[in-house]
């Protein structure tokens, strides 16, 4: 089926979160120590910032994760969990389309969004459709249900308003003819390799899914479904023991409230080990919207 061909179908509303999916993951084995140092509001000033120099230098040399990283930092700028830069949404561009076309889909979701708070709806739409549809075919390759898709869904639904269809598919069209093959060697070859989970497995209970009716204060509750990613280092008993976000969609919001199921969530005890250290994402899913594929 054909990306412009996504439709939505209501659900029954129902507050919950989709545990650690796929939505966000990246490589981290290389670059895990260094985003700690980078990430920890707690550490000095001077190192952490010669520690971004690193990271803007090998962003610049065209590692993939390492722009998406630094083009994060620059989308949510001083909102982010590290506070490390100002806010530069032409800097975030440069290194998350970058990072995007090599085949990051945090990347894609990161355009987006960074393109629906610009107003550039053409743009933004062309992102989130790029997203729903890579989203699919890396869970295909994976042998995965790719399931709801509700934050792809919920992107494309805000983005496409005033869009002219006729102009969304040439656009699409022309993305594709130019990007596609590229992206889809990067996930067939992610697709093919072992899993960078730190030997991690879910096991806080038989669900993946938790209402949060709870553990969400009013004030706090998430209106739109997102994600967020998150650094963790989890001790031998299962239980994480510190976790710093990397990213959070659509706004900066969602890292702070799903940090408080990250706190509470619990994977397989490994007594052999230290400590594990992963990227894991956590994603946040109202019930209300879904891609529906015919």
């Amino acid at each position: 089926m054909s990306p412009s061909g996504w439709v939505f179908a209501a659900c029954i509303a129902m507050l919950s979160i989709a545990l650690p999916a796929g939505a966000l993951e990246s490589e981290v084995e290389d670059d895990a120590p260094q985003l700690w140092v980078l990430l920890d509001p707690s550490l000095d000033g001077p190192t952490r910032t010669a520690e971004l120099a690193r990271f803007m230098e090998k962003a610049v040399e065209g590692v993939t994760h390492a722009q998406y990283v630094v083009g994060t930092l620059y989308r949510l700028g001083m909102r982010h969990p590290a506070r490390l830069v100002e806010r530069d949404d032409a800097e975030a561009a440069r290194y998350l389309s970058n990072a995007a076309v090599a085949g990051h889909l945090g990347a894609m979701a990161g355009m987006a969004e960074l393109k629906l708070r610009s107003r550039e709806y053409l743009e933004a739409l062309l992102w989130a459709h790029a997203y729903a549809h890579y989203e699919t075919l890396r869970a295909e390759l994976r042998g995965e249900d790719p399931g709801s898709q509700a934050m792809a869904a919920s992107m494309i639904q805000r983005a496409q308003s005033g869009v002219d269809a006729d102009e969304f598919e040439r656009y699409f069209h022309v993305f594709l003819s130019t990007h596609d093959g590229r992206i889809r060697q990067a996930l067939e070859r992610e697709s093919d390799e072992e899993e960078p989970d730190g030997g991690l497995e879910y096991v806080s209970a038989r669900s993946r899914s938790v209402f949060v009716n709870e553990l969400v204060p009013p004030r706090q509750q998430m209106y739109l479904p997102g994600a967020a990613l998150f650094l963790l280092e989890v001790g031998p008993d299962g239980r994480v023991t510190r976790h710093l976000a990397v990213d959070s969609l659509p706004d900066e919001n969602y890292a702070a409230r799903l940090a408080q199921l990250v706190r509470s969530t619990r994977f397989n005890p490994d007594p052999g080990t230290e400590r594990r250290t992963a990227l894991m994402p956590f994603s946040y899913d109202d019930r209300t919207i879904r891609i529906r594929r015919d």
